[in-house]
């Protein structure tokens, strides 16, 4: 409603839900990941071709909890053994961090 804060007002935390892929792939020693402000370094380590190379990530607040609901996903498309493949994510910054993996 456009309301304009006057340092009066608070906020107060009432509740949160969270939910998680059970299968997701947090941490992979096939791909190593590197960052420098908004632009995003994929490597393939692995001996094979990954294929379909995605990076999913949230973005945090200073406390280091999760903002909003959103998670971005960065799609590297198809990787060959020891290539990079480089992405700029508009989203992406130091406050970032990787919540999933996922290749074929």
């Amino acid at each position: 409603n456009k309301l304009v804060l006057d340092g009066k007002h608070s906020f107060e935390f009432k509740d949160c839900v969270t939910a998680f892929k059970e299968d997701a792939v947090l941490s992979t020693d096939e791909l190593m990941k590197s960052s420098e402000d908004n632009v995003i370094t994929v490597t393939n380590i692995s001996d094979k071709k990954l294929m379909n190379v995605c990076v999913y990530y949230k973005n945090t607040m200073d406390d280091g909890n999760y903002f909003g609901g959103i998670t971005y996903m960065v799609n590297f498309g198809d990787i060959e053994p020891g290539d990079s493949a480089v992405k700029e994510s508009a989203h992406f910054s130091n406050a970032s961090k990787v919540v999933r993996y996922s290749y074929q």
